[in-house]
């Protein structure tokens, strides 16, 4: 429970004592990452780095298609832009052939058998109508694709617009996040001891005061949760006899003006559950348990007091 900042959703680095890394967080305040194609990395990068969109390779050859299919169009619509203008030239080159045509059947006797036989009526003035009829059919093929072409367009720069919104809608939180060169010393590492110690005696009095103090108000909620429920039961659990065997440091890094400390902690200790009469429902008073824990710390960076922010338990 609790919250490791931007790690919250990542395991901790192994340790010797905790080879298989911990547990997941089953209460966290902190929200989850944005979703997104590149993923949540555990380590984070660094502001300054450079951010780049890989491209797959159905998107790498769809430039390539997309030119194919606009010279196609191209060459359709000039095909189509010629066979109209020779149409309509066509037309009108034949145009006063027709009306001499038509001229000279004016001037024919129409009961002069002869005169109508030499003079039938030429092909060519059926031949405009043809025109003008393709003509039309290949425009409407045309400004079909045109418009197929247009909609495909649009549809395929919205969704890459769309992918980009999401590659780039990223928690707020990493971009403040670098590795961190920070050096702990030996007064860190006692600290963190300390804490141990002294939440365990803060629980043992409900001492939500102390607990405010040595924890940050999210863990101090999930302590006075547990209490509570403890309490409505007409339970009290207590632990005594805490001894610090062993620690290894997972993680240090910054966010921010913060500073955070994973550590795997090894310890031992008696733990028990007790109803309102002193009955002992649950532990053994004459028998230490050992506990492996992941204990992360939080600090302001000009300020040196580590506050318990998470607790996990190892894998």
């Amino acid at each position: 429970m609790g919250s490791r900042g931007s790690r919250t959703f990542s395991s901790p680095s192994y340790t010797r004592i905790t080879p298989n890394g911990g547990q997941s967080f089953q209460r966290t305040m902190t929200r989850p990452p944005a979703t997104n194609n590149s993923g949540f990395n555990a380590r984070p990068i660094a502001p300054s780095a450079p951010t780049t969109r890989q491209i797959s390779p159905n998107n790498a050859t769809a430039p390539q298609r997309g030119n194919f299919l606009k010279g196609v169009a191209g060459g359709v619509a000039g095909a189509a832009a010629y066979d109209m203008l020779m149409g309509h030239h066509q037309t009108n080159a034949q145009t006063p052939a027709a009306n001499a045509n038509q001229n000279t059947d004016q001037n024919m006797n129409p009961s002069d058998p002869n005169t109508m036989q030499s003079h039938p009526t030429p092909m060519s003035q059926q031949t405009p109508k043809k025109h003008n009829s393709s003509g039309s059919l290949v425009w409407i093929i045309v400004l079909g694709l045109l418009v197929w072409f247009g909609i495909r367009y649009f549809r395929k720069n919205s969704a890459i617009n769309k992918e980009q919104g999401n590659n780039n809608s990223i928690n707020p939180i990493k971009e403040y996040i670098k590795e961190s060169n920070i050096q702990l010393n030996q007064n860190d590492y006692t600290v963190f001891q300390q804490r141990l110690i002294e939440i365990q005696e803060a629980w043992n009095h409900q001492d939500l005061g102390i607990m405010q103090k040595i924890a940050t108000p999210e863990m101090v909620s999930y302590f006075n949760e547990q209490l509570t429920d403890l309490a409505s039961k007409g339970l009290h659990n207590s632990t005594s006899n805490v001894q610090f065997e062993q620690g290894d440091l997972s993680e240090v890094w910054t966010e921010g003006t913060r500073e955070y400390a994973t550590v795997a902690m090894r310890y031992s200790l008696i733990d028990i559950t007790t109803d309102n009469n002193g009955n002992v429902v649950e532990g053994n008073p004459n028998q230490p348990v050992t506990v492996t824990e992941l204990w992360t710390f939080v600090r302001s960076v000009d300020h040196n007091w580590w506050l318990l922010s998470a607790i996990q338990q190892q894998k």
